[in-house]
């Protein structure tokens, strides 16, 4: 009996081929939709001259922390009614975050998705092939991380361990209660929030800050790094430019934040010197106007000031001093992409401000 769909036909047989192509290995084709209790179907495996082993596998389309206890219980219950409990539990999907992969790697549970990755945790041999993400899986995965709705998990973040609501999140971001809403689930599935109360009174708040920071960290370093625009003004060093940018900004009442280097000076005195000062300017003529009035000039290369070219909000800038700072959390993430001592400046500032 083929799967159901050709969805799941598909993983069936990029996890047969994945699997027979270790060396030993083979894997058939038991029973597949067999089995309306509780998962998708059987498949017998065999290492070598090693006693075979009956696989129960479970086609999902996704995986994330939140939704694996109550499918693994529901199949193990299965599969202990059909074909014993020493049998291997294995799921299949089309993507699995990277905190769905460790638990079912700290359970005994086999998984396989599109990118390669395989873990199958046998009494015959310990199996783990970990592959980087496709740029579909990312999409996937790193959906949170982009736009507005990063600027959720950042409002979580500034929060601390205190509760928030869809309405103050979407009110301290000037975003749409839905995106904020949708966000929200989304950071649930990763296992990354908690909640409290239900309706319009449900609140939210971090727990796992790491897990969370992790994931956006290689989000950062996998993800095409933004447009920028490179200037180099004369006459001034690079400690003397914030003050100037800032004063002919503010003139024309543009917003702004000054992130990077100098930024985490601010934050944390991560370096000696700062060569280049990194901005995020709100884009216009205005803009460019304020960039001429410090007589910023367009390079290719010998810049010591460099325009971010993002169109994003900036609501968790600070004033500092006579300046706007980007926030620790951002200025870290800022940092993982600016090359030369850039990552491990991003480290010791985690280390240093972002442990919560």
């Amino acid at each position: 009996m083929p799967f159901r769909t050709e969805y799941e036909k598909n993983m069936l047989s990029g996890f047969t081929e994945a699997v027979n192509a270790i060396p030993g290995a083979h894997l058939t084709q038991e029973h597949v939709g067999a089995y309306d209790e509780g998962f998708d179907g059987v498949a017998l495996f065999q290492l070598g001259s090693k006693k075979p082993r009956y696989f129960a596998l479970e086609v999902k389309k996704n995986l994330y922390p939140r939704d694996l206890p109550q499918i693994v219980w529901t199949i193990k219950r299965n599969r202990t009614n059909h074909m014993g409990s020493k049998n291997l539990l294995v799921l299949l999907a089309d993507t699995i975050s990277n905190g769905a992969k460790e638990w079912m790697q700290a359970e005994g549970v086999g998984y396989y998705d599109n990118s390669g990755s395989l873990f199958l945790p046998t009494e015959e041999a310990y199996i783990l092939i970990d592959r980087p993400t496709t740029k579909k899986q990312e999409k996937v995965i790193g959906s949170v991380f982009y736009g507005r709705r990063s600027e959720v998990l950042e409002a979580l973040w500034e929060r601390g361990r205190a509760w928030s609501s869809v309405k103050a999140i979407a009110e301290r971001i000037n975003a749409a209660p839905s995106l904020v809403s949708s966000t929200l689930q989304e950071l649930e599935r990763h296992d990354w929030i908690e909640t409290q109360g239900n309706g319009p009174a449900k609140e939210r708040r971090l727990t796992d800050w790491n897990g969370l920071l992790d994931a956006w960290t290689d989000h950062e370093q996998r993800r095409k790094p933004a447009a920028t625009t490179k200037y180099f003004v004369p006459r001034l060093k690079a400690q003397a430019i914030p003050a100037a940018l800032d004063s002919a900004l503010a003139e024309r009442r543009i917003d702004y934040e000054i992130t990077g280097e100098f930024a985490g000076n601010v934050h944390a005195a991560l370096f000696s010197s700062v060569s280049v000062i990194r901005a995020r300017i709100s884009a216009g003529q205005l803009a460019e106007a304020a960039l001429e009035a410090i007589d910023a000039r367009p390079v290719n290369e010998g810049f010591n000031l460099l325009s971010i070219n993002e169109s994003v909000e900036l609501p968790f800038r600070r004033r500092i001093g006579e300046l706007w700072i980007a926030s620790p959390l951002r200025t870290y993430l800022d940092l993982l992409n600016t090359g030369g001592r850039g990552k491990d400046a991003a480290k010791m500032l985690r280390e240093q401000k972002l442990q919560l």
